[in-house]
């Protein structure tokens, strides 16, 4: 019989590793991914979701690919790797994903696009097979009745958001200009947001005039700028509002570059980067307010106490649709095991039958008494063992998991 297939999932999220390994495990497993699609050693599935706070990759395939992956992992990062087996458990990991019950700031909106981003990316790829394909509707269908019965998302407010709000408590004249240093997430949900609240002047600066460009045209509005260290001193000088969030591996204000400004006219900094963006020692120098990603943190955690109860019932929700994948799983798992035994025994039956026959000299009449005794006997014993496995499928078989990082 061939090897068994598995549904597994490892994962790198925001509690295990820093923005730069994360993006390093998301090159990584896109690499894999590639030889996957190129037929090196491919599963029966997989879904891929990457986002800023995590890279998730759910797999039905088998268990021995899981561990060499894993090990390859190991070799590469030294980073702990999540590694979930147990299918409930990969269910309620996904769900909660979904539901935004472990993002950072709890019940955020935006992951369950990515997530059903992810699942039709693959659909469309071919890489998902049916196990796979009920997994994630199931896992969106559960994410929906969380966010329905809990009102998880009620009260939200994402970095994006509260950062637009900060701009509109300390610059309300909805005229100001505004610079956006980034392209990525962080920038475009502070750009979607600003835009909700009137804000218009938008300029976005990146070091690739093409990818400022293209955000510009995504955004509708604005003007798009090629960053220059040199010209610091100008942009505080031109900008009312300054929001950085890139994810360049070093300082884009200097202490240096700031130092040269002549005129002030910013007289607000948000630096959403991590790491920072703006050099620490700057604060010194600036007539500005200066905020990082870590104040704002800092006030959205106190909402964080008022949805521990939330969290908790959408555990119980997620937990409820994971036993009904799981025992859906383990009857799929059940029935391809019970054809694959069926058929080796009737391959065994023959090649035995085979073989005495061609010892024997018998009429076709005595043929075909043994054919038919060997296959009720066969069957007999075939349909006693499945008797067992289907008795002892209806008890709660034990999961194995590695490692499973569930924080709120």
């Amino acid at each position: 019989m061939k090897a068994k297939s598995a549904l597994w999932h490892i994962y790198i999220d925001h509690h295990l590793a820093p923005l730069e390994f994360r993006e390093q495990a998301a090159a990584f497993f896109q690499s894999v991914i590639r030889d996957w699609q190129n037929g090196v050693n491919p599963p029966d599935g997989w879904v891929l979701l990457t986002t800023c706070y995590r890279v998730e990759l759910t797999v039905h395939g088998s268990g021995d690919l899981a561990h060499w992956l894993a090990q390859r992992f190991r070799e590469a990062f030294p980073i702990s790797l999540g590694f979930v087996l147990a299918p409930d458990e990969i269910f309620k990991r996904l769900a909660m994903i979904t539901a935004g019950a472990l993002s950072p700031t709890i019940g955020e909106p935006q992951i369950a696009g990515q997530v059903r981003k992810a699942y039709l990316e693959a659909r469309h790829a071919g890489t998902l097979d049916h196990v796979l394909d009920r997994l994630f509707t199931s896992v969106l269908r559960c994410a929906r009745k969380i966010r329905t019965e809990t009102g998880i998302q009620q009260g939200h407010t994402s970095i994006p958001a509260y950062t637009a709000a900060l701009v509109r408590e300390r610059v309300p004249d909805t005229n100001a200009s505004v610079l956006i240093v980034g392209t990525g997430e962080m920038a475009e949900g502070v750009s979607y947001y600003l835009m909700k609240s009137g804000y218009r002047h938008l300029t976005v600066a990146s070091r690739d005039a093409v990818r400022a460009k293209n955000f510009i045209e995504k955004l509708g509005c604005g003007h798009p700028l090629v960053w220059d260290f040199d010209a610091v001193p100008e942009y505080l000088g031109t900008y009312d509002v300054i929001i950085s969030a890139t994810a360049a591996p070093y300082y884009l204000w200097t202490r240096e570059a700031v130092e040269h400004a002549e005129n002030f006219r910013t007289s607000l900094i948000i630096d959403l980067a991590v790491p920072r963006d703006v050099e620490p020692s700057v604060e010194e120098l600036l007539p500005a307010t200066l905020m990082t990603v870590d104040d704002i943190k800092h006030d959205l955690d106190a909402q964080l106490h008022n949805k521990r109860a939330l969290i908790e019932q959408a555990r119980e929700i997620a937990r409820t649709s994971a036993q009904i994948f799981a025992r859906w799983y383990q009857g799929q798992a059940l029935n391809t095991f019970i054809h694959e035994l069926t058929d080796e025994a009737e391959r065994i039956r023959l090649r035995i039958l085979h073989r005495y026959l061609r010892k024997l000299d018998v009429d076709p009449e005595t043929r075909d008494l043994m054919d038919e005794m060997t296959q009720y006997l066969t069957r007999k014993l075939v349909s006693q063992s499945i008797w067992i496995l289907k008795n002892s499928h209806q008890k709660e078989a034990p999961h194995e998991m590695l490692l499973v990082q569930e924080r709120g």
